[in-house]
């Protein structure tokens, strides 16, 4: 099993995006993509700012955000539309 650097009991705050994607024949709401985790809530509001304040980075990238790659791909396309991004709180359990 991959070490995945978070312990049993430990809080973590995940940085979700939501996103419609579709194609010709319907639409898909409220997909759901988790951006990145960390330990830090300050560090993950951040990120969270940065998704929702640069356009380009809303539109689908990949960037260095303070030492951690993230990738944006998800939302970004003919069909895919950025809808909200927001950091929730997490007890890690097992």
């Amino acid at each position: 099993m991959p070490k995945l650097g978070v312990q049993i009991g430990q809080v973590v705050f995940p940085v979700l995006v939501g996103y419609g994607t579709g194609d010709t024949f319907g639409r898909s709401e409220g997909n759901v993509e988790i951006v990145a985790v960390f330990s830090d809530p300050e560090k993950a509001t951040r990120l969270r700012d940065a998704i929702i304040a640069d356009e380009s980075v809303r539109n689908g990238s990949q960037f260095d955000f303070e030492g951690q790659t993230v990738y944006t791909y998800s939302w970004k396309g003919y069909f895919e539309s950025f809808e909200w991004c927001r950091v929730e709180t997490e007890l890690v359990r097992a």
